[in-house]
């Protein structure tokens, strides 16, 4: 479900973004290929979170709670120090990474911005799906089902809220730049005008 709806945030935020000029298919390409390059970060994050499901379940099941909660700590502070290099190497490799995924030479600024933009929230994503594996390994699945279905279904609602609510034309410098759910969007737009 939470996988689902992670997928209709990135449907939402490419309708958002065709909408600011549906004749210019550019920044929606751009947002395209940088999401290939930042879903191959959650990739990473997916491989520690099935590690700490694999050791907190162990712990767990032989009734050692103290190993179990060392193998989720230890988890989550490995993906908080993965995210260093992997926004680091985003910054510093981004032409190359997305060249590697394809990306057209009239896309590659936009789809580099973007990238630069999705690169902050790994972080939070890496440490969201770590920690998801640990508590699943603990045999805890609700929560955190429930905690990612609330977190999608807000994100969701916010971006269709502000994609719909706001007049398509809208200068970039009168975006509310204290909504951080926004921020990328303002971007996409400020670049998407600066042609």
């Amino acid at each position: 479900v939470t996988n689902l709806l992670q997928s209709l945030a990135l449907t939402i935020d490419l309708a958002m973004v065709a909408r600011i000029d549906p004749t210019d298919p550019l920044p929606v390409a751009a947002i395209g290929v940088a999401s290939q390059v930042f879903f191959v970060t959650m990739v990473l994050a997916n491989g520690l979170a099935a590690g700490a499901t694999a050791l907190v379940a162990r712990g767990f099941g032989a009734g050692d709670l103290e190993e179990s909660g060392r193998s989720a700590t230890t988890a989550a502070i490995l993906a908080l120090a993965l995210s260093v290099p992997l926004i680091v190497a985003t910054f510093l490799f981004d032409a190359p990474l997305l060249k590697l995924m394809g990306a057209d030479p009239d896309v590659l600024d936009r789809a580099s911005l973007v990238l630069r933009i999705l690169a902050f929230g790994i972080p939070g994503n890496m440490l969201v799906i770590t920690c998801t594996g640990a508590m699943q390994g603990a045999g805890d699945t609700r929560p955190p089902l429930w905690i990612g279905i609330g977190v999608n279904v807000a994100v969701i609602t916010s971006k269709a809220a502000g994609s719909w609510a706001v007049p398509s034309p809208r200068p970039c410098h009168s975006w509310p730049s204290h909504d951080p759910v926004m921020t990328r969007f303002v971007s996409a737009k400020c670049f998407a005008e600066t042609d």
